[in-house]
């Protein structure tokens, strides 16, 4: 429409300028010609910088929108994602990118996050930044998750992720995308609308209503900077990287380990995906042996609030299955499992599962089992006055 409307007005200028002439050749007499050439080319003159400055004008204001609803029958908007696809593939410059991802659940929904990585690979192998904020993450199904993990371990110069708790304030906006937003002309804003639709037996929100707006820089500076805003925020986001990605991104647990525990080996045996990630430490807490081994003659550790005093020891990771066999390792009958602050001496601090015994009262430590803390807090390089102090319980071992 804007395309006929400009050919209708230059036409019209045409005629306006033409009718003009030919009214000054017939008031103009053959003394007066060269007055008439000189009004003639004012007038064509005027016609030609008057449509110039409207193209100019109106040049500032050609964005167009695109839209692409998700049918009533259908569970996924294909065609949205077809022509985002496209988008990407086809970028030129940075690419700006929020969403929840994937859940993944059944193999469509796996062939277009699938499909969605593809098109992100191929910008980022054109050397097309790709900065990209997880909303959302999916525990349960790490499909959309070993997608991202790949293309940081194969573009880490192009691929930047991070993690966010915070969202947009617009109410139902899943995700927005900005694609070369330094083109005056071939940019691009993405924004995907959640609706409410009913799944069996449940209500869910799911990817509804797709919008695009090309060709609008301001726009697209603009949701940049929301984005990057976002990102910058060192409360609420956190960089994702290969060293931290399965801590952030999959459903591990953080497990700190003071007694016998700190043995990497006998970790392993028990819960085979165990990997420690840092040396820790409990501020305001001491050791102490006050319960009857299940399985030992002496007393096993716990720790108990102790002013100016800490207990090292070992952080470790694991999965959840590994998890509920560490919780039926250490007998619930005989401890307790919390959540506390732990000191890590790599990552800040960490909220770690432990476990405290149930105290049944100043009991000796078991001879044996002391020497394993012992040597696991060798192993594992804790400092050297307090493994001393873990010494000075040999004189009351039995």
């Amino acid at each position: 429409m804007k395309d006929q409307g400009n050919k209708l007005l230059l036409v019209l200028g045409l005629l306006g300028s033409i009718s003009s002439i030919v009214a000054l050749l017939i008031h103009f007499s053959g003394d007066s010609l060269l007055l008439f050439f000189f009004y003639a080319i004012l007038i064509i003159a005027g016609g030609v910088l008057g449509f110039i400055i409207r193209g100019v004008l109106f040049q500032r204001n050609t964005s167009t929108n695109k839209v692409f609803r998700t049918p009533d029958n259908a569970k996924y908007n294909e065609q949205f994602y077809e022509y985002f696809n496209d988008k990407i593939r086809n970028a030129k410059h940075d690419i700006y990118i929020t969403g929840e991802g994937f859940e993944c659940k059944d193999p469509k929904g796996k062939e277009i996050a699938r499909e969605f990585k593809s098109a992100i690979e191929t910008a980022l192998k054109n050397n097309v930044k790709v900065i990209r904020l997880q909303t959302k993450t999916y525990h349960e199904n790490d499909y959309w998750n070993k997608q991202l993990k790949y293309l940081l371990s194969e573009y880490p110069d192009y691929f930047e992720l991070y993690i966010t708790n915070t969202t947009f304030e617009i109410t139902g906006l899943a995700s927005v995308c900005v694609i070369d937003d330094c083109n005056d002309k071939d940019n691009t804003v993405e924004f995907m609308f959640t609706v409410l639709r009913n799944i069996g037996t449940k209500n869910a929100r799911l990817a509804g209503v797709g919008i695009f707006i090309e060709n609008n820089k301001e726009l697209c500076i603009d949701f940049k900077e929301r984005i990057l805003a976002d990102i910058n925020n060192e409360v609420s986001t956190d960089r994702i990287t290969l060293e931290n990605f399965d801590r952030e991104m999959v459903e591990k647990y953080l497990y700190f380990s003071y007694g016998s525990n700190m043995d990497l080996s006998q970790m392993k045996e028990r819960c085979p995906s165990a990997e420690k990630i840092s040396n820790g430490y409990v501020e305001n807490y001491s050791l102490v042996f006050n319960r009857k081994g299940d399985y030992r003659d002496g007393g096993v550790a716990s720790i108990e609030p102790a002013s100016n005093s800490r207990v090292y020891g070992v952080i470790f990771e694991m999965s959840k299955d590994d998890f509920k066999e560490l919780d039926r390792i250490e007998n619930p009958n005989s401890y307790v499992r919390k959540i506390m602050r732990i000191n890590s001496l790599d990552h800040g601090e960490l909220e770690c599962n432990l476990y405290l015994a149930i105290p049944e009262g100043d009991i000796s430590p078991d001879e044996e089992y002391l020497e394993k803390i012992i040597s696991a807090a060798h192993i594992a390089n804790l400092p050297l006055d307090y493994i001393q102090i873990l010494k000075d319980y040999r004189h009351k071992a039995q």
